[in-house]
């Protein structure tokens, strides 16, 4: 998942503009594969099963957080991702 997140980092890098929900889904699909491995990890060394839910529920409010911010960038008229950055 690594290396396909880098590749499409590489791919946008080529261009002149980034687009900011394919790269904000492949942030997310990374990060998901990791808090999973790592939760899968915490199971198999006896892990509080308490730290795996809070960890799978941070990254759902993040998720939740990033499409709301999407979602107030390109219909909430905010005009581009600068002026959000930099109001």
């Amino acid at each position: 998942m690594s290396a396909a997140w880098a590749g499409f980092l590489a791919l946008e890098s080529t261009q002149n503009r980034v687009h900011p929900v394919p790269l904000f889904v492949v942030e997310i699909l990374r990060s998901g594969v990791w808090i999973a491995f790592l939760s899968h990890l915490l199971h198999r060394i006896g892990g509080s099963p308490f730290i795996r839910y809070l960890a799978n529920a941070v990254w759902v409010g993040v998720l939740a957080a990033g499409t709301a911010w999407l979602a107030y960038v390109y219909y909430g008229g905010a005009g581009n991702i600068g002026s959000v950055v930099f109001p």
